[in-house]
Parts: C-alpha cells; structure tokens; sequence
C-alpha cells in the first residue's frame, strides 16, 4: 500500500509536469505521447489515490467502478478514448475533480519516514532519491515543473540515474520492494535541498523568462485594444459624449494593467514531494 501511494504521488507529478511541460506541440513530444502509456499512468494514479484514501476499486469486463473517497461513484469507468465506444464512462484530466486530485500532490515532510525501495533489474546503484517541485506563483496564475534528483552514497550526483529511477518507479511491470523506513524526513531534505536548488534553477529561469512572456504580450493585447477603442472614441460623437467614453475606457485599461501588474509579481518556490533511498539490482 505505502508503494502505490508513492507511486500515485509520481504518477501525479509525471501527468502535471511532463506531459504538458511544452506550450506547443513539440513533434517529438507528440510522437512520444502517442506511444506513450499516458492512459495507464493516468488509470494508476487515479486507482491508487482512491485505495489510499479509503474509496474502492474494481475491476470489471465493462471497465473499472470507481467509489471516490467522498462516497461518490463511477461505474464502467474506461481511460482510452477508444474503449469508450463501448458504452464506457471516459475518464479524462477534464472530468470534475481529476485534474485537482492529481494537482493537490502532498509533499514530503521532516516528520516523514523515508521508505528504502529495493528497484530489480536496475543496474546496481544506491542512494537517495527524490522528486522536486519547482514553482512559480502569482496571485493570478502559477507554474509547475517537476524534476528528479539522485544522490549516491559517495556524495555524487547522477541526473541520467535520477531520470532512470523515475522512469523505474512509473513501469507497473517493474518489480519494486519496499525493504524498510527510516526515521530521517528531515536529515534526507537538508541534505537533497542544495543538490536540488542547483538543478531547479534552469528550470526556474526557463518559467521565469516564459511567464515574463506572457506578461509582455498580455501588456502588448491591452494596450492596443486601448489605442484602437481611443481612436475609434475620438472620431464618433459629440465632444461631451467623446470625454465621457474616453473617460471609461481609460478606467478599464487602468484596471487592466492593473491586474497585469499583479501577474507580474511572482514568488517562487523549491517543495520536496518524495524522498527514498534506492537500491538497485541486476541479477
């Protein structure tokens, strides 16, 4: 039990980070998608966040019934659109309360125990890893991205393994043993934190300069919605009735930019979402 809930807490991150991390459509990421297994990481994410928080599942011919937590229920529940032809309840990140359910990850705390997961077929490596959340927030809009970090027990950090272990973790076909916890939350977090800020913040400047865009054109958009609605004011009209417009339309793109200003500010952070020592083996 305690694996499938890390496993959803990835599942969630991987869904809400990866797969929408391009704003548009990259070919390469697009072919990766289509062959991707989205529909079975999301079906997993779903099943193992309802077992872990006292709904129920079962499986069917027609599909999955679903009890949420809150006592809701969802019968012949499919993810594949395809699988929906049947007569099935398609299961998307649009359905109400998904995308919240997968958004509202927990992150790992000090007073956490940290699991020691014993990975098969993985080459042999050991140490902590762990997933991070980088985030930047205004009071309007926020911006995730999740990323992976790996700490060998002589102190090196490894991101190809950090990446192999999260893919590791996601594979259902994987064999994944949880050997024993360790009452270390908050020595394991002091010690990833630096490794983590250093490699978070690419990704930080990357959704800093992204949101800045934003900001730039959102400006761009009301300014010359304003200068044309000014133009178009100052040529129609009485002069009273000219002042009167001008006088309203110069309060609504105050209030505007106004609001573009309050997306401008940001406050970022750095959050642990799952912390574990590794153990990998080849036979």
């Amino acid at each position: 039990a305690y694996v499938d809930r890390v496993r959803q807490k990835i599942l969630g991150a991987q869904e809400t980070g990866r797969l929408f991390h391009h704003e548009t459509p990259d070919p390469k990421l697009v072919d990766e998608v289509l062959h991707h297994p989205f529909a079975l990481w999301f079906k997993m994410a779903v099943t193992h966040y309802c077992e872990a928080r006292g709904g129920q599942v079962k499986e069917t011919f027609w599909g999955t019934d679903l009890i949420w937590p809150d006592g809701r229920r969802m019968d012949h529940v499919v993810f594949r659109a395809a699988e929906s032809e049947g007569g099935g309840t398609l299961l998307t990140l649009e359905t109400p309360g998904v995308m919240d359910l997968i958004q509202r990850i927990p992150e790992a705390g000090p007073e956490d125990d940290i699991p020691v997961l014993v990975l098969e077929g993985l080459a042999r490596v050991e140490g902590i890893w762990s997933l991070w959340a980088v985030e930047l927030a205004s009071r309007i809009q926020t911006w995730r991205r999740y990323f992976p970090v790996f700490l060998s027990q002589d102190g090196r950090v490894f991101p190809t393994t950090a990446q192999a272990i999260w893919q590791r973790l996601l594979d259902p076909r994987g064999a994944l043993q949880l050997k024993e916890h360790r009452r270390e939350g908050a020595f394991v977090i002091d010690q990833m934190r630096p490794h983590a800020e250093k490699a978070g913040e690419p990704i930080f400047r990357r959704l800093l300069e992204r949101h800045q865009t934003m900001v730039r054109i959102e400006r761009e958009k009301v300014s010359y919605a304003f200068s044309a609605r000014q133009k178009l004011i100052e040529r129609v009209g009485l002069s009273e009735v000219r002042q009167y417009r001008l006088k309203q339309l110069q309060a609504r793109h105050a209030e505007a930019m106004s609001r573009i200003d309050q997306l401008e500010q940001v406050v970022p952070a750095l959050t642990p979402v799952v912390m574990a020592y590794v153990e990998g083996r080849h036979d």
